[in-house]
């Protein structure tokens, strides 16, 4: 649950006790970001010593005592208090999940037609990463998906004029902080007019784009077969809204030799 407003952290009294020794530990999870309001007979203190109970052993021999196993994809906040009615106030921000990829993307030309391979390396940070989701010309159809080294199934939940939005779903989801690949292979078939013969064949640059994408990295190469002449005709700034590994659209004259 997250609090839009401060909240306390709840304290336990027991009656009749003389001395107190009370630790605290707050852990929240990466997407949440923690800001310390107030604090009141009680301090943050860093991790635990030999000399401090240790906080995790402190459900030991119950039936939830996992619950108390440190989680890796949590951040924790210690905290020692000297009084049993402490007051610890936080306020909670939601951190908006960044992901970044890194994309390599080969083109080739052949008399058989148009392949078009990515490969893709993903990183989500401040969340998990539940699926993915890249856009392709209509024109293109996807062959393969490959996350990991394993081939994995795609659907197309959108489409629009002149696009495909295919999207790879993630199960379980891909941890936050953690790397991962896809590699998509497409191809297109150009027609009547291919291969080339005595006049040449234009055709655009085909572009993956991704929708959610907030830092992109790319390479991109293409190659053709000893019978093509390939060149390109023209360029034109790329009037699409969203990122992409190239800020051209690029239209090829492909010759045969």
């Amino acid at each position: 649950m997250l609090f839009r407003s401060p909240w306390s952290v709840p304290t336990l009294t027991i009656p009749e006790i003389a001395a107190h020794r009370v630790r605290v530990l707050v852990r929240a999870d990466p997407a949440v970001r923690l800001r310390q309001v107030s604090a009141s007979s009680i301090q943050r203190v860093a991790n635990e010593s030999a000399e401090t109970p240790d906080l995790g052993a402190v459900g030991e021999g119950r039936p939830d005592e996992a619950a108390a196993v440190p989680r890796p994809d949590t951040a924790a906040w210690r905290f020692a208090a000297w009084s049993q009615g402490f007051s610890l106030v936080f306020e909670t921000l939601v951190r908006t999940r960044e992901l970044s990829v890194t994309s390599a993307t080969h083109l080739g030309v052949a008399v058989g037609g148009l392949v078009l391979e990515s490969d893709l390396e993903l990183l989500a940070r401040h969340g998990h990463l539940f699926d993915f989701e890249f856009r392709l010309p209509a024109e293109w159809n996807v062959q393969e998906v490959v996350h990991d080294g394993r081939s994995v199934s795609w659907s197309v939940p959108a489409t629009e004029p002149g696009w495909n939005l295919l999207r790879v779903m993630f199960s379980p989801p891909i941890p936050d902080q953690t790397r991962t690949t896809l590699r998509v292979v497409a191809t297109q078939s150009l027609g009547e007019n291919w291969p080339p013969g005595d006049e040449p064949v234009v055709v655009p640059l085909p572009v993956i784009e991704f929708p959610s994408v907030n830092v992109l990295l790319g390479r991109y190469l293409i190659s053709t077969e000893q019978d093509l002449n390939l060149s390109s005709e023209r360029s034109e700034e790329h009037t699409s809204e969203l990122q992409s590994p190239c800020n051209l659209v690029c239209r090829l004259l492909l010759e045969k030799k």
